[in-house]
């Protein structure tokens, strides 16, 4: 699954939910993970895969 399949997964999920807010959603999860990361962080996503 790639970042789009992932955005559109979560409109999908969410009816009602406009695409762009979506796609923000997910940005935005996705951005805290990198941040975290950067500043060598660690996350841990318990149940996920």
């Amino acid at each position: 699954m790639n970042k789009q399949e992932l955005v559109k997964s979560v409109y999908d999920k969410l009816d009602g939910l406009p695409l762009k807010q979506a796609e923000n959603a997910v940005n935005a999860v996705l951005g805290s993970i990198k941040d975290e990361l950067a500043k060598g962080g660690e996350v841990n996503l318990v149940g996920f895969g």
